[in-house]
């Protein structure tokens, strides 16, 4: 790109015009394949040359910042305009992040990112190991389609709500066009599966065809940005005797500045328990890395996230499910965990399950709605057992195998305590020499992941043993640090 406001490695650029009495260009693009930047601009008059320029100087935005996503790229972008007659643009982008299912060995996940420059902040996120991305308009509406691979059909949501829809279509790649009414939206999709490659179409919303909706599952998750590390904790898949519950609404105009603000959102519908109640959950946390994320957490600064279960006539906190704090030593916690609460003595009650965020740093807060295939639901995953009042049942000690490994610089080790006592977890040479002492402090039951940073002990390269002791248990497995 050749505009003098971009910086480094600037492409794929995506632009729309909003008609007016001026008019006015939304202008997106990538930048270094991890954020993508937004800019506004108008036409003007420079002596006897018409030339783009930002508007009211406008300076470029990163309309990613925030999306809990380390990687963010392919924007697809249009304008469309209030009740008001104001321009603003819908940007849509592909984020990427790794994932931690079994809280140590990472998946990539790819779902389609959606904001609006009106209310920045706030994030839409649909679909898994999205290849393609593409987003168009009729006057009367919107549609943002995405591809995943040549043996899957194409899908798509639209401005009528937050709906998954599928098409009998297939491609790696796709491409919506816009057109005068709904019915004369196309979706376009490139097939490579073999030669010869491909293009097909299909009409999105022909006359008289019911649309194949798929079958969703929402959460949503609190994002607290500080320089370029991101911290990202979300509750959601909510269900209550086979009942889904949702979020406190976020109306179009809802805007995140605060921390209030962030943690008024974070909050369920009431819903109703007794103490035979079926009653299931999710979370998911994670950073972006842990490097920046020590480079922004300095001293005694820490992000603090914390899943409550509070009764929604008297606001008491009836149990505290989970907490997690990140800082400086503290950023190797991710996990992915599926929960069964056992509401017995919990008695009949309305309560809500909200996410609590705090901090003594002043970071950027954000928002994301995120939808997925119920076919592919955390939920399908083997349950956690918890106590309504927090206590969850861990069965035994454990020190699992470190990831990855072979490593360098960072790898993680996951390891489990079902009692209250000192535990120690020491590394070790292969002649027996110890290395260095990874942790030595009492610790609740629960599961844990502690990084070990072998750049930073001054490790050489080699075979190294790690041995984690808590009372009469005592368990020793092998990694390799290579440089």
């Amino acid at each position: 790109m050749n505009f003098l406001f971009t910086v480094n490695d600037s492409k794929r650029p995506t632009i729309d015009v909003s008609t007016d009495t001026i008019n006015i260009f939304h202008l997106a693009w990538q930048e270094n394949d991890r954020d993508v930047f937004y800019l506004r601009l108008k036409e003007q008059w420079v002596g006897n040359e018409q030339k783009l320029i930002p508007n009211n100087g406008m300076s470029p935005i990163n309309i990613s910042a925030g999306s809990g996503f380390t990687k963010n790229h392919s924007p697809s972008l249009i304008s469309i305009k209030d009740n008001s007659g104001n321009s603003f643009a819908l940007v849509s982008w592909i984020g990427e992040r790794e994932d931690y299912p079994q809280g140590i060995t990472p998946i990539t996940q790819k779902q389609v990112v959606l904001t609006s420059t009106a209310t920045p902040g706030i994030f839409k996120t649909f679909g898994e190991d999205i290849n393609s991305v593409s987003i168009n308009k009729c006057p009367t509406r919107w549609t943002l389609g995405w591809a995943r691979s040549n043996d899957m059909p194409i899908q798509y949501t639209d401005s009528r709500g937050n709906s998954i829809y599928q098409l009998e279509l297939y491609g790696k790649d796709v491409q919506i066009s816009n057109g005068n009414t709904p019915e004369q939206m196309y979706a376009l999709a490139f097939k490579t599966k073999s030669l010869p490659y491909t293009i097909n179409t299909k009409q999105i919303y022909p006359r008289f065809v019911p649309e194949e909706i798929i079958a969703t599952t929402k959460c949503r998750e609190g994002v607290v940005s500080k320089s370029d590390a991101q911290i990202y904790y979300n509750i959601g898949e909510i269900e209550v005797n086979g009942e889904k519950i949702d979020f406190v609404e976020m109306s179009d105009t809802t805007t995140i500045n605060t921390l209030s603000d962030i943690n008024r959102y974070l909050i369920s519908e009431p819903f109703a328990v007794d103490d035979n109640s079926e009653f299931y959950y999710t979370i998911r946390f994670g950073i972006s890395d842990s490097s920046e994320v020590k480079q922004a957490l300095t001293d005694n600064e820490y992000v603090s996230f914390k899943v409550e279960l509070i009764d929604a006539n008297t606001n008491d906190v009836l149990g505290v499910l989970d907490e997690v704090t990140y800082d400086q030593h503290n950023v190797a916690q991710y996990d992915n965990v599926a929960y069964q609460v056992n509401t017995s003595g919990i008695g009949n009650r309305i309560v809500k399950l909200l996410l609590v965020i705090s901090t003594n740093i002043c970071p950027y807060y954000a928002i994301s709605e995120k939808y997925f295939e119920e076919a592919n639901s955390l939920a399908k995953k083997q349950f956690k057992q918890i106590n309504y009042k927090g206590k969850q049942e861990i069965k035994e000690y454990a020190l699992y195998q470190n990831y990855p490994n072979p490593f360098n610089p960072t790898t993680r080790i996951k390891y489990s305590v079902k009692e209250d006592k000192l535990v120690t977890i020491k590394l070790y040479d292969m002649l027996g020499r110890e290395v260095a002492t990874l942790l030595n402090e009492v610790k609740s039951p629960g599961e844990y992941v502690i990084e070990l940073d072998g750049q930073r002990l001054g490790l050489s390269s080699g075979v190294y043993l790690y041995q984690m002791k808590s009372g009469d248990f005592s368990s020793i497995k092998k990694l390799v640090f290579v440089k």
